[in-house]
């Protein structure tokens, strides 16, 4: 369990910078963090939709991860 710049700037719904880190490629989408959720998980539970959208860009987006406590 990691926190990572994805993770933060989704939790935030800082869509611009999001779509930097998507495009740079570099850090995994598909982390989890220490609460058990992924980038994704936590820009969709938040709301933040373009965010969301902006994340499932990433090359290596896996859609079908599923929270740490199995959910």
């Amino acid at each position: 369990s990691k926190t990572n710049a994805l993770y933060l700037t989704c939790e935030k719904g800082h869509t611009e910078i999001v779509s930097l880190l998507v495009q740079d490629g570099r850090i995994s989408p598909n982390i989890l963090h220490k609460s058990g959720y992924t980038a994704l998980m936590v820009a969709s539970l938040k709301g933040f939709h373009e965010t969301s959208i902006e994340i499932l860009k990433h090359k290596e987006i896996d859609v079908n991860m599923s929270q740490s406590k199995g959910y």
